[in-house]
């Protein structure tokens, strides 16, 4: 495991902190009291299936969700379950876990952000296909 310490929360000190939290292996670490202050209030939310070290950012203050490879859009605007999962069953449980969140757009590791009706979208996807 590798740890990325953030000393303080300062803009020019955490800069791509949130991307590198969705690293495989790699914890990011602040001091309790900053640590609300971090991407402005993100909370980092397990959702192992599509590897088990999945996981997604989601900033309540804001209802944006980015959901990394658990939830992709395709080219013609459908919202689907992430593929190529490690575990179904777990990467079933996670998209419910997001599905349940409070999301007004939703960021996804592979096709364009959905940026109306996104917790609608996120309740009605299909089936895990892979």
């Amino acid at each position: 495991m590798r740890r990325l310490v953030l000393t303080h929360f300062h803009q020019d000190h955490i800069g791509a902190a949130a991307a590198i939290a969705g690293w495989a292996g790699v914890e990011v670490m602040a001091h309790h009291a900053d640590e609300a202050g971090f991407g402005d209030g993100a909370v980092a939310v397990a959702v192992p299936g599509h590897t088990p070290g999945s996981v997604a950012l989601y900033l309540p203050r804001h209802q944006v969700l980015f959901t990394g490879d658990t939830v992709a859009r395709t080219p013609d605007g459908r919202v689907i379950c992430g593929v190529f999962n490690v575990d179904r069953a777990q990467a079933a449980a996670s998209l419910r876990r997001l599905a349940a969140l409070d999301t007004a757009i939703a960021c996804f590791g592979h096709g364009e952000p959905l940026t109306s009706n996104a917790a609608a979208a996120l309740r009605s996807c299909g089936p895990i296909t892979g």
